[in-house]
C-alpha cells in the first residue's frame, strides 16, 4: 500500500507510527518524495526531488544517511557513496561532467585522505 499525499514544499506534516510507503506531490503534480516514511520524516529507502537535484538512497530520521546517490537536475554533478546526516561521509565517487572524477573518502562533506582523481579530456 502506498499513500499519495498532496503537500507544499517543506510542509510535510505527516506522522505515522509504523513505516509506510508515501508519495508526496506538489500542486503541479511533481513528486517531491517517494519512499519509506516513519514518524514525521523519511526513514528507509526513498527518492527526494528538489529544484536543483534528485537523491535516491537511504534515509534515517529525515537525513540522507547510508548508501545513496545524488544527481544535479542539469546532470553536470553526480555523487555516489556513503552519507551521514545529509553529508558525504565515507567512501564515495564524485563526478563533475566533462571536468573530473574523484574516488576518495569523505568526512563531513569534505574530501579526506588519499584517493584517485581522473581529469576529463
Amino acid at each position: 500500500n502506498c499513500r499519495k499525499i498532496r503537500c507544499n514544499k517543506n510542509e510535510w506534516k505527516l506522522n505515522f507510527h509504523e513505516t509506510v510507503k508515501v508519495i508526496l506531490i506538489d500542486s503541479s503534480e511533481n513528486i517531491i518524495f517517494e519512499g519509506d516514511w516513519k514518524g514525521k520524516m523519511p526513514n528507509g529507502i526513498g527518492i527526494h526531488n528538489e529544484q536543483t537535484f534528485s537523491y535516491k538512497g537511504e534515509f534515517k530520521d529525515g537525513y540522507r544517511h547510508g548508501k545513496g546517490y545524488l544527481l544535479s537536475n542539469n546532470q553536470t554533478y553526480f555523487y555516489q557513496g556513503d552519507w551521514e546526516e545529509d553529508k558525504q561521509n565515507g567512501q564515495g565517487e564524485e563526478i563533475i561532467k566533462d571536468v573530473l572524477s574523484y574516488k576518495v573518502n569523505f568526512l563531513n562533506g569534505e574530501k579526506n585522505g588519499v584517493g584517485a582523481i581522473a581529469l576529463s579530456n
